[in-house]
């Protein structure tokens, strides 16, 4: 398995210039090509055409345009699952000239109505089951004028089913939306991101922004109408929103929207799909399952060996890729037709990249934030061909994007700062915060990171969970974290620093939630049973002990300055946002500290 690093063209693509040429040109582009599937009544995938979907979408905005009291330029909240009406919902508020907030659906409910209020929404688009909900903030928020769920509801006057009939009503008289002129540089969405930092600061992004940048990634990345994706994470998110949804719009690919994270395995094998977005954690646990299940023990690892050096030695030979024939079983489970996994959010183990490209499914890491639209590299892919790709990189930096390493240090790691078409206008309603973001016309990124000789771009952790030794030396709490990624006895770790007991100096130290699962094995004990506290007590010595000695083997990997010195316990599963990475703020260590040596 060979993988090119010299420099190749950019892609040509068209950049847009704003929502509603995105649309209409797909519409005269694909016409009656489905896309846009999701599971009926009869647990059946069921597509709508490219012009159907442009045709709801202008409905719904005449019939939003129609609303009273409501004028372009306001904003308009948007939540529920991934879904074809949160899509055309999403494209109708933005082509009608308003303001979309999309909200996380697995917030609070005092979190939706602080969005809610902090943004000033005039209306709401939602899945029914937020309605008693939204009905709750509705009655303290006199602003809050419209309520519009998914389905019809008796409790609300407008759902987004009247809305489209009365959109086709109104276009049989004078088509308000027709008329309407977009200025592609004013901001158009509003994602208020709370992330592993629980400071919610809203992000505006324009349509200039959204659309470079999608013409940035099919630049790097390339895919087209022959392409079939699986849109898994939140479509609230900037990741999957532009490069899950947007994205495939501009290039004709098709959507299915998974049902869940439980059922990811099945409606890849129903759509067979070609490529999935995900984030890492959902990535290690397809990988987990694929060992347990066919490459676990001695045999197994013998029968993964022999089956990839048989691959690596035919490939050598004969330039031919036979991965997808050897590993057919695997690629038989994921629907036989899947090509590529892009991975994004937080750094993927490299053992779990290796294996997948391994197998013959294309897994690369890309590098993005929400105020840059969010992509800013990737590693470079076309169909199943490796372009320029480097392992436990995040890939090649967007053809307009300028990236500059602020305050390096001797290895050259500093913050990561951007500047280019797709960084943000702002922070809604916070010029404080948007001064502090930038520096020398650069956005800020919070990332610590480095270039190599051959421009790939490596991240190295986050600048606020970097820990500065007594000496001056930086600890990046992640290159400690990836010794467990599969460890026996530790489940979840996080790294922060803390402080020696006695002395009070400051030291690395861990929390760490014990692998239950392997453990009930172990002690030959239920696993429903392992953390019954008459249970825990009979066994909480053995399970402290393990985790020492695991510790101790893996300090001796590191330099002393980033030994891990003293860890705490914890059993309960770490906090994390819907994109899975951990609310490390949250992440408090409580209870014994256990003395590593």
């Amino acid at each position: 398995m060979s993988f090119k690093k010299v420099n190749y063209d950019y892609f040509e693509i068209d950049e847009l210039r704003d929502f509603r040429e995105l649309i209409s040109r797909a519409k005269e582009k694909y016409k009656t090509k489905l896309s846009f599937y999701e599971k009926d009544n009869n647990d059946n995938y069921v597509g709508i055409s490219f012009e159907d979907f442009y045709n709801y979408i202008s409905y719904l905005g005449e019939g939003l345009l129609s609303l009273k009291n409501i004028n372009q330029r306001d904003k308009i909240a948007l939540i529920g699952r991934n879904c074809r009406k949160w899509a055309i919902s999403y494209l109708a508020i933005t082509t009608s000239n308003f303001i979309v907030v999309p909200i996380d659906k697995e917030l609070k409910d005092f979190e939706i109505d602080s969005i809610i209020r902090k943004a000033n929404c005039k209306a709401i688009i939602f899945e029914n089951k937020f309605f008693e909900i939204l009905n709750n903030i509705q009655l303290n928020n006199p602003n809050l004028i419209y309520l519009i769920p998914f389905e019809n509801d008796h409790r609300s006057e407008f759902s987004f089913d009247k809305l489209i009939s009365l959109g086709i009503e109104k276009c049989k008289i004078d088509s308000i939306y027709n008329k309407i002129n977009i200025n592609p540089n004013e901001v158009t969405s509003i994602l208020f991101t709370s992330g592993t930092t629980g400071i919610p600061k809203g992000v505006m992004l324009s349509q200039k922004n959204i659309l470079s940048n999608i013409r940035q990634m099919r630049s790097l990345y390339w895919i087209d109408e022959n392409d079939t994706f699986l849109s898994v994470l939140p479509l609230h998110h900037s990741y999957e929103c532009t490069c899950g949804f947007l994205c495939q719009i501009h290039s004709g690919s098709s959507i299915y929207y998974a049902q869940s994270l439980k059922k990811i395995a099945d409606n890849l094998r129903e759509s067979k799909a070609t490529i999935m977005l995900g984030v890492p954690l959902l990535f290690e646990s397809f990988y987990k399952r694929i060992i347990e299940v066919g490459f676990s023990g001695i045999l197994g690892k013998i029968k993964y060996f022999i089956a990839t050096l048989i691959c690596d030695i035919f490939e050598g030979i004969f330039k031919k890729n036979i991965r997808r024939k050897v590993f057919k079983k695997i690629h038989d489970k994921f629907g036989g037709k899947l090509q590529r996994f892009i991975s994004g959010g937080a750094a993927l183990p490299k053992e779990v990249e290796k294996f997948f490209n391994k197998i013959g499914i294309i897994l690369c890491q890309g590098y993005g934030i929400t105020e840059c639209s969010p992509l800013l590299s990737v590693n470079r892919i076309e169909k199943d061909k490796y372009l320029e790709y480097k392992i436990s990189s995040v890939g090649k930096i967007a053809s307009d994007v300028d990236i500059k390493i602020f305050d390096q240090d001797l290895n050259g790691i500093g913050e990561i700062g951007a500047k280019g078409p797709n960084i943000m206008l702002g922070y809604y309603d916070d010029p404080e915060s948007t001064e502090k973001a930038f520096n020398e016309g650069y956005f800020l990124t919070g990332d610590y990171g480095f270039i190599d000789k051959e421009g790939f771009l490596f991240i190295s952790g986050r600048k606020k969970d970097v820990i500065i030794t007594k000496n001056g030396k930086n600890v990046y709490p992640e290159e400690i974290e990836y010794f467990y990624n599969n460890s026996e006895y530790i489940s979840e770790i996080i790294v922060k620093e803390g402080k020696e007991p006695v002395t009070g100096d400051p030291v690395i130290i861990s929390i760490i939630r014990p692998n239950f699962e392997n453990f009930s094995k172990i002690l030959n004990v239920p696993f429903e049973e392992i953390q019954r506290r008459e249970i825990l007590d009979k066994n909480i010595n053995f399970i402290i002990e393990q985790i020492r000695k695991e510790i101790k083997e893996n300090n001796k990997k590191l330099p002393p300055f980033k030994m891990i010195k003293y860890f705490y316990i914890t059993f309960t599963e770490f906090e994390r946002t819907t994109t899975k990475k951990v609310k490390r703020y949250k992440i408090i260590p409580k209870g014994p500290i256990y003395n590593v040596y």
